[in-house]
């Protein structure tokens, strides 16, 4: 289910964003695509906030570089070329994301819980961090991203990653916090962060 798909204004980049379907609702919080094409150069940063997300990105064309976790925003600052596949884990820190002026692509967000199950990566092994997705994915979820990025429409790239990913999900239910006690209320703990990322953040890169 598209959720929203917002005109281009002045220091906003185009946004799309996806529910999950019934099936994966206990798994993917949305999926949010950007593209940075035509934008000025201080339209393409974008700043995510502090939270407990870990996501999928996938670059379709184009290209991003990262500033470190906390570091202060500065448009001369040190940065650190990014894979066209990425996994970013929960943040402590803000972080900050410069975009090529090709770049075109989709993050997909996780619950916590439902990336331990899918993937068996520990979301605090991830903190801080944006990682090559090849080194952390199982090979079927790391398929799944590659399809992904094989081409067509945005609309049918994130609806081809849903169906690919449902029978993982499927496969994956029973999750590793179930051991260690109740799940927790992610709807409450996503709240701020969604609602900083649309109002801070998504339209300056995502």
């Amino acid at each position: 289910l598209r959720m929203s798909s917002d005109a281009l204004a002045p220091n906003f980049a185009p946004l799309q964003t996806w529910l999950p379907p019934w099936g994966l609702s206990a798994c993917v919080r949305a999926a949010i695509a950007r593209s940075a094409v035509g934008l000025h150069a201080s339209q393409r940063w974008a700043h995510y906030p502090v939270g407990p997300i870990c996501s999928i990105a996938c670059l379709f064309e184009g290209s991003a570089e990262a500033l470190d976790a906390g570091a202060t925003f500065d448009l001369q600052a040190p940065r650190q070329s990014l894979p066209a596949m990425t996994v970013t884990g929960p943040h402590s820190s803000p972080r900050s994301v410069l975009y090529g002026p090709q770049a075109d692509g989709v993050m997909v967000l996780f619950y916590p819980d439902a990336w331990w199950a899918l993937t068996g990566v520990s979301p605090q092994d991830l903190t801080n961090q944006i990682v090559d997705a090849r080194s952390v994915l199982p090979a079927a979820l790391l398929a799944a991203c590659e399809r992904m990025r094989e081409g067509g429409h945005t609309d049918s790239r994130v609806q081809t990653f849903f169906e690919d990913l449902l029978p993982l999900w499927n496969e994956r239910e029973v999750d590793p916090f179930t051991a260690a006690g109740p799940q927790r209320n992610w709807a409450q703990a996503f709240a701020p962060w969604m609602t900083s990322l649309a109002m801070r953040a998504a339209g300056t890169g995502w």
